[in-house]
């Protein structure tokens, strides 16, 4: 079930990420790849195991729960498994779904009401359904033993990855290139996020706003509609917003060059259940200043400076730390390198596989 593989975000890039490998690492299974558009159809055609389906049903819930059933049968499917949060409920194929964090339950004042109380009641039902479960880390499949009691031996923790194009950008005019057509500054601390309460943003800004005068460059905000916290803060036409960039969404390919010129890269999300951004910052050399709390830790190991992402003045010194001091961002880059490579989409999708076919 590929409903968000067209989506820009989190969940979007891990099934774009995965499919592919898990087609080229397991060439002797027959995999059914169900779209909701036909954008993406015969983007896999190459793979002689794959056969792409478009489901044309325009409401989400009866896409996935009778849309894929009914495909399920006409194709005679042994699984059904989802890369995003739901199961079909009223089928007899076996099942498996991706969790893709836990956030909903642990802090539901970010979302929207109307879509709380639907998790509430119908996420116990797909995890009681579901024959197996695969969360995005140690600290999703935790909460989802302890706040939805479904048993540990349900559920295999496979942390995500980078891409492999993610890589330190050395080249002089592959990073003019790209510092031109985003109009970046020479330096600048930097922040891959979104619109969304729990990304904790306006900390970043007030953090970066009470750096000393001579280690405030500039902020670049990568992401879309970010340039929303500037209206939200009442920052339009102050001195700080002159030196916050906000480029808006940018290209995956030229990522890499982003995080390669960037002297820091910030990420105090008040509850990240992976964070891709932050491996996506560190294989591409780039030292990491995120939060101490959720799975941050675990995904940034000892590679970045760990703060409370509501502790703004910890926030702003460690920023400062890293600015400030060129040996300690070498170190950072060097940890951060040899971190990265303990994340590995090819690893993700052989780990998925073993997990699809115990479930069979």
């Amino acid at each position: 079930m590929l409903r968000s593989i067209d989506e820009d975000q989190g969940i979007g890039i891990y099934t774009r990420n995965l499919i592919p490998r898990v087609l080229e690492s397991d060439p002797d299974t027959e995999y059914v790849l169900i779209y909701r558009t036909p954008r993406y159809r015969g983007h896999f055609a190459r793979y002689p195991n794959a056969v792409e389906v478009v489901l044309d049903v325009p409401n989400k819930a009866l896409w996935d729960q009778i849309g894929a059933p009914w495909l399920g049968r006409r194709y005679g499917l042994d699984l059904i498994f989802n890369t995003k949060f739901t199961v079909p409920l009223f089928t007899g194929r076996r099942s498996v779904m991706m969790l893709h964090g836990s956030m909903q339950f642990v802090h539901p004042e970010c979302f929207n009401p109307f879509d709380i109380a639907y998790l509430h009641r119908l996420m116990p039902l797909y995890c009681w359904k579901a024959d197996h479960l695969i969360s995005n880390s140690q600290l999703t499949t935790n909460d989802f033993v302890e706040r939805l009691n479904v048993p540990p031996e349900k559920i295999t923790t496979i942390h995500l990855a980078a891409d492999e194009h993610f890589a330190p950008v050395t080249d002089p005019q592959r990073l003019a290139e790209v510092r031109a057509k985003y109009k970046l500054p020479e330096r600048f601390v930097l922040s891959v996020t979104k619109y969304f309460p729990g990304k904790n943003t306006p900390a970043l800004i007030r953090a970066y706003a009470d750096l000393p005068p001579e280690l405030r460059s500039a902020l670049v905000l990568v992401g879309r509609d970010v340039d929303r916290y500037l209206d939200d803060m009442r920052l339009r036409g102050t001195p700080i917003a002159r030196e916050i960039v906000t480029p808006g969404w940018v290209d995956q390919r030229d990522l890499p060059a982003i995080y390669s010129m960037a002297d820091v890269f910030a990420f105090p999300s008040l509850y990240e259940e992976f964070g891709i951004p932050v491996v996506e910052a560190m294989a591409s050399g780039c030292p990491v200043v995120a939060s101490n709390t959720a799975a941050l830790p675990e995904v940034a190991g000892d590679a970045g400076l760990l703060v409370a992402p509501t502790d703004i003045p910890a926030l702003t010194e460690a920023l400062a730390r890293v600015l400030q001091d060129d040996l300690l961002r070498a170190r950072m880059r060097a940890r951060g390198l040899e971190r990265a490579r303990q994340f590995s989409w090819r690893q993700h999708a052989l780990r998925t596989i073993q997990v699809l076919r115990e479930a069979c």
